[in-house]
Parts: C-alpha cells; sequence; structure tokens
C-alpha cells in the first residue's frame, strides 16, 4: 500500500520535472540545450511508467519504458547526428 502511494507520488514529481525539461526545449538559448532537454525528457518518461507500473502492478509497462528509453537514444543520436552535420555544413561555407 505505501509503496504504490509512495511510487503515484513520484510519478507526478517526475511529471512536473517534466514539464520544466519541456519549457527549456522550447526556450533553450542554443541547440545544445534542445537536445540534452529532449533526452532528460525521455528518461523522466521512462520513469514515470516504471513508477506508473508499480502502482498498477502491471509488468507489461516495463517493456513499454524499454522502449522508452530506447527511442530516447535514437532521439538523441539523429539530433547530434543532424546538428554535427549543420555546423560542419556552415564552418566550411
Amino acid at each position: 500500500m505505501i509503496l504504490e502511494q509512495a511510487s503515484l507520488y513520484m510519478a507526478i514529481f517526475l511529471m512536473i520535472n517534466m514539464a520544466f525539461g519541456l519549457v527549456r526545449v522550447i526556450k533553450g538559448p542554443s541547440m545544445s540545450d534542445r537536445i540534452i532537454a529532449t533526452y532528460l525528457s525521455g528518461t523522466i518518461g521512462c520513469g514515470v511508467v516504471i513508477c506508473l507500473s508499480f502502482y498498477f502492478k502491471n509488468v507489461a509497462y516495463l517493456d513499454v519504458a524499454l522502449i522508452l528509453v530506447l527511442l530516447g537514444a535514437m532521439t538523441l543520436i539523429a539530433f547530434v547526428n543532424r546538428h554535427w552535420i549543420e555546423e560542419n555544413i556552415k564552418g566550411e561555407e
């Protein structure tokens, strides 16, 4: 009972943190800030899903959390690759 309540409160806390991270994605002064905030949002989303897995006592949510982590890593690689290519093109001109 206590673990379920604690996991629900932790999920709410993580969602509030994700909201602050999404503000950084929108208002970030540089592309690097946006990239890291996007990856942070994916990682926090994974944490929320894990907390909800404990709350609902459903192991299938852990698979969803694993997929979120993998998608977050792929997104980070795509953003970094795109940003790196754009910087190199600007540097050559």
